[in-house]
């Protein structure tokens, strides 16, 4: 039976669509995300009084100590209100937020459609610019990024990178390959008119962590997927340079000078501004202050004007306290402990479109806690919509998986048990 369309669901794609096509916010209005999402509270809101809620604390402990530690730090911030109003969106997303999506993981499958989608439409923009507006799509900065209506520079490649893993699964690992390649072609083409250092290191990765996941379901053995994958990227790199192939022009001197001057020495002399904000983050947090200086005031003056610290976890101790700190690390990394149950689900269930979902959860979860390395923190959904979607697939994987000992899990078994009982009775 088709599934009914309501207007609470037309609101939540529409939603999905705003947060996952930033720009659009540019476009409309700043805060479109949270106004469509306040319009989604108040039409479900029957439903969602109705809905039997979990929130998992291997992951909410951390959102709580986070928000905790932003609240006490406007205590002695020069911006007290506004610190108040950056912990409360990010108790919206990091408690509610996460609690919805944990709960409705059909949610999360609706939000990375609609990813899938956008992918689809923002490579079909650029592929017909030429007859388009530049509205439409076009090179948006002086270093060749590309920008369309739903994306600009900076979130574009992103939206390729949130689903090249569910590509490559579904064009190798499923019957669906037409789907996957063409899938694959749009992300990586995004990745690449991006033209971004961190996204096209992160994509490279994605590559080599699908390989590492289709060995694994095929042997069963962690380290010699490992292996083999490393092995597919050296021969990759070594076809790429042979051939010329190629690669997007700020990356390209960036590998150059690693190769010429070592790891540090190469990556500081490839960005000198983002050296100097690391070393201005590493100045904040030596004096290892328990409370910071307040929410988005670790900065740099630099020749474009003064920009926020790109290293997210220590801009978070230095804006809003060492405890902030520990709750940011937490929600980066707390998913680990979910992983035997699930890796041994994905091997019950090779080839599905819950293994597509998961393996692509799985190296979302690593490439957004790398970016923290790169990028600033935020308390916008744009940025936590991928966390929140990757956490729902990951958890209620593991869920389902056998001899599960999770505190969570363990609650999940206690109500269905009863409710299997009693349908056997009947």
């Amino acid at each position: 039976m088709k599934e009914r369309v309501t207007l609470d669901k037309v609101l939540f794609c529409a939603w999905a669509v705003a947060v996952i096509g930033s720009n659009l916010q540019t476009m409309i209005h700043p805060h479109l995300d949270w106004a469509l999402a306040l319009l989604f509270v108040v039409l479900s809101g029957r439903s969602l009084l109705k809905q039997r809620f979990e929130l998992p604390w291997t992951i909410a402990g951390g959102a709580v100590l986070l928000v905790a530690s932003v609240c006490i730090t406007a205590l002695v911030s020069a911006r007290p209100l506004y610190d108040l109003k950056q912990a409360a969106k990010l108790a919206a997303i990091l408690i509610a937020g996460l609690a919805f999506f944990v709960s409705r993981p059909e949610m999360a499958k609706t939000a990375l459609r609609t990813q899938v989608y956008l992918t689809f439409v923002n490579a079909v923009l650029i592929a017909f610019e030429r007859r388009l507006p530049d509205a439409l799509a076009s090179i948006a900065t002086n270093d060749g990024r590309w920008g369309t209506l739903f994306n600009s520079p900076g979130t574009l490649g992103g939206v390729g990178l949130g689903v090249l893993v569910y590509g490559l699964y579904l064009l190798f690992r499923t019957r669906r390959g037409i789907h996957g390649a063409l899938l694959v072609s749009c992300a990586l083409a995004l990745v690449y008119l991006e033209n971004s250092r961190t996204t096209t290191l992160l994509a490279i990765l994605g590559v080599g962590f699908f390989i590492a996941s289709w060995m694994w379901e095929r042997w069963g053995s962690m380290r010699r997927a490992i292996v083999i994958s490393l092995l597919a990227l050296v021969g990759l790199s070594i076809v790429v340079f042979a051939l010329d192939l190629p690669i997007p022009t700020r990356f390209e001197p960036m590998i150059r000078l690693v190769m010429e001057e070592g790891l540090v020495e190469g990556l500081a002399e490839s960005d000198p501004v983002r050296a100097e904000m690391m070393r201005t983050a590493m100045e904040a947090v030596s004096r290892f202050p328990l409370l910071g200086g307040g929410m988005g005031t670790l900065g740099v003056e630099t020749k474009f004007g003064w920009i926020q610290v790109h290293m997210a976890y220590l801009q978070m101790w230095a804006d809003a306290g060492l405890l902030a700190f520990v709750g940011f690390v937490w929600l980066a990394l707390g998913w680990v402990i979910w992983m035997p149950a699930a890796m041994q689900r994905l091997q019950e269930e090779k080839g599905s479109e819950n293994n597509a979902l998961t393996y692509n959860a799985i190296f979302m979860l690593i490439a957004l806690a790398l970016a923290n390395l790169f990028h600033t923190y935020s308390t916008e959904w744009a940025q936590w919509l991928p966390y929140l979607t990757s956490v729902s697939f990951l958890y209620n994987t593991a869920s389902k998986s056998r001899g599960v000992v999770r505190d969570e899990f363990q609650r999940r078994d206690r109500d269905v048990q009863p409710t299997q009982a009693r349908l056997s009775r009947d």
